[in-house]
């Protein structure tokens, strides 16, 4: 019988705990729902603001496009998905294994200003993109004062 020998480095788990502990408590915008709890494993994403999109950049290594879901309703954003273990035999004998594998669900509450059927994905080399315009009527706009100079210099000596 051959013993398999595990190396456990608490200092790595340690820190992998504080990332997902830091991940479920960010209290930064958008807000994440409580499905979060009941994954297997969660990937990282980023979710990031320009005057004219929201995007939202999700790692999903060794999936396929076919595994992974996208939905937005009610103003709710939510992504999921399963990760399968490659072919699973009991011939193997691991000396480590740290990649997480199984079913995941991130949803995030995205703004109103959000336009739900601009909303284009891209799935490339294990990167999921969400491009999401936001509405006209709610991207930021300069406005003009009307009046010349001489008006208001006028009206001022008149004083």
């Amino acid at each position: 019988m051959v013993s398999t020998l595990v190396r456990l480095n608490p200092i790595a788990e340690m820190r992998r705990l504080q990332d997902e502990m830091n991940r479920m408590f960010d209290p930064g915008f958008p807000f994440e729902t409580g499905e979060l709890a009941s994954a297997s494993w969660v990937p990282a994403v980023d979710i990031e603001e320009t005057a004219e999109t929201l995007r939202v950049v999700a790692e999903l290594p060794g999936m396929k496009r076919e595994d992974i879901q996208v939905e937005f309703e009610n103003g709710m954003l939510t992504i999921r998905g399963t990760r399968s273990r490659e072919d699973e035999t009991k011939e193997k004998n691991f000396h480590r294994v740290e990649r997480s594998f199984g079913s995941f669900v991130r949803a995030f509450r995205l703004p109103a200003t959000v336009e739900a059927d601009k909303i284009t994905a891209s799935y490339e080399d294990g990167v999921l993109k969400l491009e999401m315009p936001k509405r006209e009527e709610s991207k930021a706009r300069r406005i003009t004062i009307g009046g010349s100079s001489k008006q208001i210099e006028a009206d001022v000596k008149k004083g």
